[in-house]
């Protein structure tokens, strides 16, 4: 009976030897696929982050590109709207000058000619102190025009009743530079590369 006990208690210890080893063969396993299925999911999500860190790789560099380029055009408007100004004063100059040596009287006495007739009224013309006399001898030579003095920018104005022509030199020589600023941009892009 001994012995027959020993024998049971063997085959029990045998039989729990035997489940043990193959629970832990199955753990193993079990283990290995888990381990498995998570490198894969680390390698997902790993391939996912880089493809997000490319795109906004992508988008940081489109914005630097672009905020370059704005640099780029602020800059060059810049420089073109000085040498706009530059010519604008020197062009203001010009005419002062024209006007001074009596270059311009022709065209101011036709101009005023012509706005008076086609207003079919009494016109003023409003000019500063420092060229009253120049344009007191256009005044003398046109019927219904009159001269006064205000403190004005150098050129003149022609005031009817309800309208006013503006002939001052800075307003003259920006719509001068306006009406021609592709054509004088272009230029001077090609002279200065």
């Amino acid at each position: 009976m001994k012995k027959g006990i020993k024998e049971l208690e063997k085959k029990i210890l045998d039989k729990a030897y035997d489940e043990a080893t193959q629970l832990v063969s199955k753990a193993k396993k079990a283990k290995g696929r888990i381990i498995k299925i998570a490198r894969e999911e680390a390698r997902e999500i790993e391939e996912e982050a880089q493809n997000k860190g490319k795109k906004l790789l992508g988008i940081e560099k489109k914005r630097i590109s672009s905020e370059k380029m704005i640099d780029e055009k602020k800059e060059y408007l810049t420089i073109r709207q000085k040498i706009i100004e530059c010519l604008k004063e020197d062009l203001e100059k010009k005419f002062i000058e024209m006007l001074k040596n009596n270059e311009f009287r022709e065209w101011v006495k036709s101009k005023c000619k012509e706005i008076i007739h086609t207003e079919k009224e009494k016109m003023v013309l409003v000019t500063r102190e420092g060229d009253k006399k120049i344009y007191e001898e256009i005044v003398k030579e046109l019927e219904n025009l009159s001269l006064i003095i205000e403190p004005i920018e150098s050129g003149f104005l022609l005031r009817g009743e309800k309208t006013e022509y503006d002939f001052r030199f800075n307003i003259l020589a920006e719509n001068l530079i306006c009406e021609n600023k592709n054509m004088i941009v272009s230029i001077l892009c090609e002279e200065n590369g």
